[in-house]
């Protein structure tokens, strides 16, 4: 179910994430909704094998980003042109405002475009994220093995993305180790058993899953 990239129900997950934000200082800075999105994919990954956006990840120095929903809430114009049909494009530039950092999602929620692993993996993300405000979840990002790989490379000021490994999804993060997830939480919130990891992950491997 949902095995390809939609504009629809990306936009139906921005608008559940902003309604739930609703009276939130940063309910609609496009950067907090990017990282909310980037939590759920995490969670969903590590217990189903896939992303709910089925979207393509690269990590930058903010964090690891989708980077398909990043152009659409930013509304790139150059990557809306060329690579949306015509219609998801009108539909983008319908259903989204944006003024600075923030943006208004205009599209109703359509709950048949998301699933009910979907639904669990984004109420995960806000009632376990959405305290935080866009700069503190990307330090969160930062302690994660799919991030933690090009460190070095951030650290040393280059600025290309990078391409994310998708096995690093499932790896167990060090807690005691973490810097940020550690100050925030008693323990790794995206904790799971060892051996149900790496059976996820070898049947991840096994049917080469299309994210």
């Amino acid at each position: 179910m949902f095995k390809e990239f939609n504009v629809k129900r990306i936009l139906s997950i921005l608008r559940y994430l902003q309604d739930y934000l609703e009276g939130t200082p940063e309910n609609k800075n496009y950067m907090k909704l990017i990282k909310l999105v980037y939590f759920a994919d995490r969670y969903h990954m590590r217990k189903y094998g896939t992303f709910i956006t089925h979207d393509d990840y690269y990590a930058i120095k903010l964090g690891p980003i989708p980077t398909r929903t990043l152009n659409i809430v930013t509304l790139n114009d150059f990557y809306l042109q060329l690579e949306l049909s015509r219609i998801d494009c009108d539909y983008v530039k319908k259903n989204i405002y944006r003024e600075g950092n923030n943006i208004t999602i205009n599209a109703d929620v359509d709950f048949r475009l998301i699933s009910k692993s979907a639904m669990k993996a984004l109420d995960f993300a806000l009632k376990t994220f959405s305290k935080f405000d866009q700069f503190q979840l990307s330090d969160i990002t930062h302690d994660y093995d799919e991030w933690k790989r090009h460190r070095n490379h951030f650290d040393s000021g280059k600025k290309e993305r990078k391409d994310i490994q998708l096995n690093d999804f499932f790896k167990t993060m060090n807690f005691e180790d973490s810097g940020f997830v550690h100050n925030f939480f008693k323990e790794d919130p995206f904790k799971e058993d060892p051996n149900f990891l790496k059976l996820a992950e070898e049947d991840f491997i096994a049917n080469k899953v299309i994210c």
